[in-house]
């Protein structure tokens, strides 16, 4: 059994999958993305890893993920299980839609904790104990 990652290394894969995310929708709409097969699977893979990493926070980091309200770290983990063990009938349409909405969400989320951590470094107050 490996070791679990760090909550800074979680976190980095998120960010990590959010630029995946924007790799496969940039300069497309969603009328070209529905016709686009490569597309269609290299987002859905992007954004079961950042399911998959949001599982890992709440299974290893759950009081962090407690904390950290403005991340819906439980449907991200259900949206990665529905597309991975779902994928005989995804939801482009859905899918889209996340990356429209959700991970946009998810990216100032993830920037405000970022920001944070900056601020208490900068104050000397050093980070949040999340070096674990």
């Amino acid at each position: 059994m490996s070791k679990p990652l760090s909550l800074d290394d979680c976190l980095e894969l998120m960010r990590r999958g959010i630029e995946d995310v924007a790799i496969c929708t940039d300069g497309v709409d969603r009328e070209r993305f529905l016709l686009d097969r490569t597309r269609q699977l290299a987002l859905v893979k992007a954004l079961e890893n950042i399911g998959e990493t949001a599982g890992d926070v709440l299974a290893t980091y759950p009081d962090f993920a407690t904390g950290e309200r403005d991340i819906p770290w439980r449907a991200w983990k259900n949206a990665r299980n529905r597309l991975c063990h779902g994928y005989h009938s995804i939801d482009y349409d859905l899918v889209w839609s996340m990356a429209q909405r959700d991970v946009p969400a998810l990216n100032n989320a993830l920037q405000a904790i970022a920001d944070f951590d900056h601020l208490r470094q900068i104050q000397g107050l050093g980070g949040p104990g999340r070096s674990v």
